[in-house]
């Protein structure tokens, strides 16, 4: 009898006990609703604060969290007047980046030095006020910056980036030839290059003539002047005759070539012209034929 008393008792202190540490770790409504108001006042001034000091996205934090039903009617209220109030005064941003061409897309678009995914079509950015920087790289062109500045209540701010297209490479650019115009020259003719010739080589044979007949004449002097026969002295008539001719000859193929070079045509061509020409080599000069005969 007396164990089974001292189990029910025993049984009972340990329900006791264990409704007593329950009891400690579930709090009252009351205690609940002491916390929840707390923590919503403790929202509510800082929210205040923060947005005295003009730290938007905190202060829209804090705003959030005691416009809530679970905060008093009171300050439920003024954080949603100050919610709708801080909304009005955040700009917005729309970003237009695109190529001329109509086809590129950006590769890369940072603001404020984080990156960014533009949707299609443009939607506003919400942003805080002050300034701003944007980043947008295409490819195959140099990375391009903008730097603006938004005012509060300044809703879709427009920053439209454009890019020249993509230049085309020079295999496929078509490329349109003018034509040259012919050069005007008046190239010396041929006749005159023969005729010179000619004249170079008369004067020649007109001078080597005239050596050998005053040879001939000073070798009769000396041995049968004054009694020398008719033949040595046809002889040296003979070749002074030739000397003339040839002098004459000379003479005539000369006026010739000053006549065909100084009434020589002008050639409208673009073929390089042709002649004689004086060819520098390696150590000497040399004669040559420029151009095709």
């Amino acid at each position: 009898m007396n164990r089974r008393v001292a189990r029910a008792i025993a049984s009972a202190c340990l329900l006791l006990q264990t409704e007593a540490i329950a009891d400690e770790r579930t709090p009252t409504p009351d205690e609940a609703s002491t916390e929840q108001i707390e923590r919503c006042v403790t929202q509510h001034d800082s929210a205040k604060q923060l947005r005295a000091a003009e730290h938007w996205l905190e202060a829209r934090s804090a705003l959030t969290a005691c416009a809530t039903d679970r905060c008093p009617l009171a300050i439920n209220a003024d954080c949603r007047v100050w919610l709708d109030e801080l909304n009005r005064e955040l700009p917005t941003l729309l970003i237009f980046a695109e190529a001329e061409d109509g086809l590129s897309r950006p590769l890369r678009v940072e603001l404020d030095g984080q990156p960014l995914t533009l949707s299609e079509p443009p939607a506003p950015i919400e942003l805080v006020p002050g300034p701003h920087r944007l980043r947008v790289t295409f490819s195959g062109h140099r990375e391009i910056e903008r730097n603006f500045e938004l005012k509060r209540g300044e809703k879709n701010h427009v920053e439209r980036v454009r890019v020249p297209p993509l230049p085309v490479p020079k295999s496929a650019q078509h490329v349109s030839v003018q034509p040259v115009p012919p050069a005007a020259a008046r190239p010396v003719p041929t006749l005159t290059y023969l005729f010179s010739a000619g004249a170079l080589g008369a004067f020649g044979s007109s001078t080597a003539w005239l050596v050998s007949a005053l040879r001939e004449h000073n070798e009769a002097r000396a041995t049968c002047a004054p009694t020398c026969l008719p033949p040595v002295r046809k002889s040296i008539e003979k070749r002074l005759i030739l000397a003339d001719v040839s002098a004459g000859v000379g003479i005539s193929l000369g006026v010739l070539a000053v006549y065909s070079y100084l009434r020589r045509p002008t050639v409208k061509s673009e073929a390089p012209l042709s002649g004689p020409a004086v060819l520098a080599g390696p150590g000497a000069l040399t004669f040559g034929w420029q151009g095709n005969f």
